[in-house]
């Protein structure tokens, strides 16, 4: 769906897409406020809301048409016209989806796994975020990196002393 989208809206008019996120914007609001009030037996029995609740989806997918959202506008700042954590992140989203994933649901983080209270899996979540910007730069400057190691264990040229 996230091609789909993205598809569309590069299809769009430079002029259109103002107007067109703000639009996926009050529709994320909608989704994500609205959809709770859909009744849960309107969907019959066996419906889990965390589990497999289409509610749940609603949702989730209006939360994340806001961050879409919030990403467009934040990539329209002056000062994310030289670099911008939000573009980073976007650049990389293969490498930054692989890694989360295997954070967040392997077995490095697996002790914490429904441990943690609201505000520490919050906290995680923004850590997750961060470690993922670094990673992203890291992997932009990994030639640079590379050359600085080498530098630095490159043992020093020594003259021979006098008499030797």
């Amino acid at each position: 769906f996230g091609l789909t989208f993205g598809s569309l809206l590069r299809g769009l008019k430079p002029q259109q897409l103002n107007q067109t996120m703000q639009w996926v914007a009050i529709a994320g609001i909608l989704l994500a406020l609205g959809s709770n009030s859909i009744p849960v037996s309107f969907y019959g029995g066996g419906v889990d809301f965390w589990l497999n609740s289409p509610v749940l989806v609603l949702i989730k997918l209006g939360v994340i048409l806001v961050l879409v959202t919030f990403a467009y506008i934040w990539t329209l700042q002056p000062a994310a016209q030289t670099w911008s954590w939000v573009r980073t992140l976007g650049t990389n989203s293969l490498l930054v989806y692989w890694v989360h994933i295997e954070l967040v649901y392997g077995h490095w983080l697996g002790f914490w796994k429904e441990n943690l209270s609201v505000p520490q899996t919050s906290m995680l979540a923004i850590g997750v975020v961060v470690l993922m910007v670094i990673l992203c730069v890291v992997r932009a400057h990994i030639g640079t990196l590379k050359q600085a190691v080498l530098a630095w264990r490159r043992p020093l040229a020594t003259e021979p002393a006098a008499g030797e």
